[in-house]
C-alpha cells in the first residue's frame, strides 16, 4: 500500500497475479509485454522484455507526473475488478456451460 509505482519487468510469465494484486491496491504499474500482461495494462505502460532503456524512461516520466500516477492508480483499480474471485468463477462457469451446450454431443 505504500508503493508509488510497481515494476514488473518479467521475461517469463503467464497472467501475472502480482500485477493484478498491485492493480487491486490502486498502484500504478509498469510491466513487460510478456504473455498475459497486455491483457491487464494499456500498451503505453508496457515495454518489451529486456528493454531497460524504455523502462527507465517510463519510470522517470511516470514518477515525475503526479496526475499520471493518480490516473494510472484509478484505471488499474477499476480494471482489477474484472479479476476478482467472483468474476473469474463466473467466467469459468459460463465457459464450461457453453462448452457443454455446444461441444459435448448429447445422446
Amino acid at each position: 500500500d505504500s508503493l508509488d509505482l510497481y515494476l514488473h519487468p518479467s521475461k517469463h510469465e503467464g497472467l501475472p497475479r502480482a500485477v493484478i494484486e498491485a492493480m487491486s491496491r490502486a498502484c500504478p504499474v509498469l510491466a513487460s509485454t510478456i504473455a498475459g500482461t497486455p491483457e491487464l495494462l494499456p500498451a503505453k505502460y508496457l515495454h518489451e522484455p529486456g528493454d531497460y532503456k524504455k523502462l527507465a524512461g517510463q519510470i522517470k516520466d511516470t514518477l515525475n507526473n503526479k496526475e499520471l500516477l493518480c490516473a494510472m492508480a484509478l484505471e488499474n483499480f477499476n480494471h482489477s475488478k474484472a479479476y476478482t474471485y467472483t468474476e473469474i468463477k463466473s467466467k469459468k462457469s459460463n465457459f464450461w456451460k457453453k462448452y457443454k451446450d455446444n461441444v459435448i454431443v448429447k445422446k
